[in-house]
């Protein structure tokens, strides 16, 4: 074989593995072209790591908080999703981590222990509970919510419905609709969330920013994992607050408003802290009202451009 052929699937595989931050599956390098034997060649010589008999990574690939999340994810299989505690990080919600991993799965399925990740088999499980967002499955935000209500203090709970919410990612429609079909007797969480779905009628709305939810609500309808509100950034000294934030891939979002950012004033104070943003290692994206609420195909492809930019330089490959 030649050289060029040789390095074209080398290539082949270093952008599937950017695309899924860092790792691949040893089908997915088959269906490149490397047999068993090359892909022992390239653990040996140190390009690739095996981290399970089913999945390698990248060395040069940098750490990545959904890192731990999308290894136990190629490893389990495509019917599977993160769930609970994983699934809750994952959506950003306040004081949940992705590791350990808790993947979940229909029945029937495997329980097969593993060393990446915790596998949980549900009879009451399908792709309608689940998210494809950034690359990889998920439970959708309310399942995730109806999975820890178990677990969780009733007040809790409240707060992470609420909170999801105003962020757009959960209806009180889907509340309802989701109390319907999990809850039966027996079923851990049921009698939480029957109170809580009481309690949140259709046009109940708690407090919230509603173009914040537009940004968020525009991206999960597109398949993208929705930023966080209103975050302080900033270490050593303060940059500033910024109207959402992609802590995963270092990504800042402004909504600029011609009522709130009008001013030369006004227009400076945003340039400087953006600027800052950008020297501290952020991608910024900016986008107006007027987008989010009338073109939000743009916001979606200017968000995808930055995920896109944010693996081309974590993985070092070209434009």
């Amino acid at each position: 074989m030649s050289q060029e052929a040789v390095e074209g699937r080398d290539r082949a595989l270093r952008e599937r593995a950017a695309d899924q931050l860092g790792f691949v599956t040893r089908d997915q390098a088959a269906a490149v072209g490397l047999d068993r034997y090359a892909i022992a060649r390239r653990i040996a010589n140190g390009e690739w790591q095996a981290v399970s008999n089913r999945v390698l990574r990248a060395r040069a690939a940098p750490d990545h908080p959904l890192s731990g999340g999308q290894a136990a994810l190629l490893h389990v299989g495509r019917d599977s999703a993160l769930a609970g505690p994983s699934a809750a990080a994952f959506w950003d919600l306040p004081g949940f981590r992705i590791e350990p991993v808790l993947v979940i799965r229909g029945r029937p399925g495997t329980r097969q222990a593993n060393a990446l990740c915790r596998v949980r088999t549900s009879t009451a499980f399908d792709d309608g509970h689940v998210c494809e967002v950034d690359g990889l499955r998920v439970t959708t935000p309310i399942r995730t919510i109806f999975d820890l209500a178990r677990d969780l203090h009733p007040l809790r709970t409240a707060r992470l419905l609420d909170t999801c919410h105003n962020r757009g990612l959960v209806s009180w429609a889907g509340l309802h609709r989701i109390v319907d079909e999990l809850g039966t007797r027996g079923r851990g969480g049921t009698t939480v969330m029957r109170e809580l779905a009481a309690e949140r009628s259709i046009g109940f709305r708690p407090p919230e920013s509603r173009l914040e939810a537009r940004v968020n609500e525009v991206l999960v309808r597109a398949g993208e994992r929705p930023f966080t509100p209103q975050v302080d950034l900033g270490d050593h000294s303060w940059i500033g607050r910024v109207d959402l934030v992609d802590r995963h891939d270092i990504i800042a979002l402004e909504v600029q408003s011609d009522r709130y950012h009008a001013s030369l004033t006004d227009r400076r104070r945003d340039a400087e802290r953006l600027a800052r943003l950008t020297a501290a290692g952020w991608i910024v994206v900016e986008v107006d009202d007027f987008m989010v609420w009338h073109r939000p195909h743009e916001v979606v492809a200017k968000v995808r451009a930055a995920r896109r930019e944010r693996r081309r330089r974590t993985f070092g490959l070209a434009a």
